[in-house]
């Protein structure tokens, strides 16, 4: 189920869906409870921890970089505090992360599997590196023991069971495998899926470019909550329907009643969804403690 390459289709329409904040409400829960507490110990930040919390919700929920890979959602967040007087007032030292900046760029797997793999062929691996590698199990770990019963937004069900019956269902999201599929299963809709992309494929643009290799692109619709969604749709010639935060209700239920049947006829067209400009205006550039 993980592996692109041997997904074979069985029906001719392909369903690309992200999961955290699209399918759940985890998104606050996941960044609030268990990316920022991580952050904070494992880099050292308590001196700073309001701001650290602060830049990293709007990195990776109020912003343009909502969804974002997490090591790059790291490097954002850690350069953003570094142009922060408040910040730089206190002293406190921000980590040079070029080493994971250059890991990023090089790499095909932003993943802690890709991190250990990378780790593994080196000598004397980074001293950054391996603090990376710590903060991404910690976090892991945070989410294993914080995230439970999360039920999927309403509609989200009964769209799946709809859906399902007429195009095959493909997570593709930047959370690691195991954690979609422990999410899935606990709600027990693992049963609507032909596939699952998590981090360590790839991004979301080379995940949904390789599943357009088996399904007409004319077929295939992204479901997401981020602007990364919609990007990986767009550079693919793919639809995209977006599921607007803090309007994920509405949503579903427009994609179930009204949005659904358009693309399996092939009429639907983003620019005739009216959550398509919304979507946009939804998540911002500027930080509010820059408009202060």
């Amino acid at each position: 189920m993980n592996d692109l390459n041997k997904l074979i289709p069985t029906k001719p329409f392909l369903v690309c869906i992200d999961s955290d904040g699209c399918v759940f409400d985890t998104m606050e829960l996941k960044h609030k409870e268990c990316f920022v507490p991580a952050t904070v110990l494992v880099w050292n930040l308590q001196g700073i921890s309001k701001y650290v919390r602060e830049t990293a919700e709007f990195v990776n929920l109020y912003s343009k970089t909502r969804g974002y890979n997490r090591f790059l959602a790291l490097i954002r967040t850690f350069e953003l505090l570094k142009t922060r007087q408040s910040v730089l007032e206190r002293g406190i030292e921000i980590a040079d992360l070029t080493p994971l900046i250059n890991w990023a760029k090089e790499t095909d797997n932003l993943s802690t599997k890709g991190l250990v793999d990378y780790i593994n062929m080196q000598t004397n691996p980074n001293p950054i590196i391996l603090q990376t590698l710590a903060w991404s199990k910690e976090v892991d770990e945070n989410i294993k023991r914080m995230v439970k019963n999360v039920k999927p937004f309403p509609y989200v069900h009964k769209t799946l069971e709809k859906i399902s019956k007429k195009a095959d269902i493909v997570i593709v999201s930047s959370t690691p495998f195991d954690t979609i599929v422990r999410e899935w299963e606990e709600q027990n809709m693992m049963q609507y899926l032909h596939g699952v992309a998590g981090q360590e494929q790839g991004t979301k643009e080379a995940c949904i470019a390789q599943l357009s290799l088996k399904y007409n692109k004319q077929n295939i619709i992204m479901l997401g909550d981020s602007l990364n969604d919609r990007v990986a749709a767009d550079l693919n010639d793919v639809v995209f329907y977006p599921i607007i935060p803090n309007n994920e209700t509405n949503s579903w239920k427009d994609f179930y009643q009204k949005a659904f049947v358009p693309f399996i006829d092939k009429s639907y067209n983003n620019n005739l969804n009216p959550y398509y400009l919304q979507f946009q205006k939804e998540l911002i550039d500027t930080p509010k403690w820059v408009l202060k």
